[in-house]
């Protein structure tokens, strides 16, 4: 199921592949971000991240560090 990114802004839940599409990064950076964020659950099969976790995570730790590649708020590289 192909969901636009309006649908994903006003969902709870998102697949990997979604997830990347939505925050504009690779599924599996965003696989590892959410996971980092504790924000993953499997449900069967499927793994799904709840958004309202990450987002918080985001504004706790900075969401475009992370999308940038850095690893904190002052915005130092990991190079």
């Amino acid at each position: 199921m192909n969901r636009s990114k309006e649908e994903l802004s006003k969902c709870r839940f998102m697949t990997y592949e979604e997830g990347g599409m939505y925050y504009g990064i690779g599924w599996v950076r965003f696989r590892k971000i959410a996971r980092k964020a504790n924000a993953v659950f499997r449900m069967g099969k499927r793994y799904l991240v709840v958004k309202e976790v990450l987002d918080k995570y985001f504004e706790e730790n900075g969401k475009g560090d992370f999308l940038n590649g850095t690893t904190n708020k002052e915005g130092n590289s990991r190079n």
